[in-house]
């Protein structure tokens, strides 16, 4: 038996839950170290009183694992033992590597007694060793097979994960539409009964603690990390103890990335430039400051050696590219014969600018 689903956020505010048909609901709760969204506790009380089987997701950024692990539970309390926890490893995330997520993992199964599930697209479980996470952790896998309008698939395409045997939970489209609501909805397929279910969401030993979520209070604000670094760098949350006052509970972790632009070496910043770190035009000057243009010269020269290195012949697995520095889908789709379009519904990619180095690309 199977059960079909959506995940939302604050980005489908307007859901009414009771008008839309599903079984489960998966519902973001925090992000960092500081942001609760503003619509997690309404959804899941809206499926607590639904009767509906619910999760609650945790969206990893550049912050310590643990400490992210930490403010999870501390603002999840009333949560665990009763909807299936997941850690959302994705953009912001994927630097942290499978070391970062094991701790994350760990450290909340350490607090709950409850393993998580990851949340992951296909193509990241082949460029990290998840080894030791699948040990503990089902996989909620995203694949999409083209993004045209669908409602729910009982068999949707997906291809197999590295690491394990098979995906608990298939995210297969983006553009899900289901009657009582306007827009795009995520569509998943859960390989559960609902007591299966209930066993992710509390196994034995685990024992539900009181609390619900609460927004983090005023001082404490949403946003990326780098995001949060530009508007400091601009001046907008001041200095000392009137920025600390000001960014809260991000204060450390947006210091630290700050304290990092202003100590790390200019070859390794070049080299964070050219994993996408810092972003593009402005942002980027805005980041490196005085150092753009000793780091910005370095990315040129690493840049033109890249493409000359491209052009040699590759040893490549045939029909896999894994991406390097400096790759665009584009760039990779005029080399292969094929088209953006195509790579991206062949691998599942929602946005064909957001690759990463060490991707492995089907053509």
């Amino acid at each position: 038996m199977a059960m079909n689903g959506i995940d939302v956020s604050h980005w489908q505010a307007g859901i009414d839950l009771t008008k839309v048909p599903h079984d489960f609901a998966i519902v973001k709760a925090t992000e960092g170290t500081g942001y609760v969204d503003r619509d997690c506790d309404r959804f899941v009380q809206a499926e607590r009183k639904l009767g509906k089987c619910w999760g609650f997701y945790h969206f990893l950024n550049m912050a310590d694992a643990s400490k992210q692990a930490d403010f999870f539970v501390a603002q999840c309390r009333g949560y665990f033992g009763q909807g299936i926890p997941v850690l959302d490893f994705e953009e912001y995330g994927l630097p942290q590597g499978a070391s970062g997520v094991m701790r994350f993992m760990r450290r909340v199964h350490d607090l709950t007694g409850v393993w998580p599930l990851l949340y992951t697209s296909q193509s990241v479980t082949y460029s990290y060793d998840f080894s030791e996470v699948a040990k503990h952790c089902g996989l909620w896998m995203a694949q999409y097979a083209n993004n045209n309008p669908t409602g729910y698939q009982s068999k949707p395409w997906y291809r197999a994960p590295k690491h394990w045997a098979s995906p608990v939970i298939v995210q297969y489209s983006s553009h899900g539409r289901l009657a009582g609501y306007g827009g795009n909805l995520d569509l998943d397929l859960a390989y559960l009964t609902r007591e299966q279910w209930a066993a992710y969401a509390n196994p034995a030993g685990a024992k539900p603690a009181p609390g619900t979520p609460t927004e983090t209070d005023g001082t404490q604000v949403g946003g990326t990390t780098m995001d949060l670094a530009v508007a400091v760098l601009n001046g907008t949350y001041g200095n000392g103890d009137e920025r600390r006052r000001k960014l809260g509970a991000r204060y450390d972790e947006v210091q630290k990335y700050i304290n990092h632009l202003a100590t790390a070496s200019d070859s390794q910043l070049a080299a964070e430039v050219m994993e996408g770190t810092y972003g593009t035009g402005s942002t980027r000057q805005k980041l490196l400051g005085g150092r753009y243009v000793k780091v910005q010269a370095i990315v040129n020269s690493l840049a033109k050696g890249r493409a000359q290195a491209s052009s040699a012949p590759k040893q490549e697995v045939r029909g896999v590219y894994t991406v390097r520095r400096g790759d665009t889908l584009s760039a990779i789709a005029r080399r292969m014969g094929t088209t953006v379009s195509a790579l991206a519904k062949k691998n599942g990619i929602k946005d064909p600018n957001r690759i990463y180095v060490g991707q492995k690309i089907r053509y």
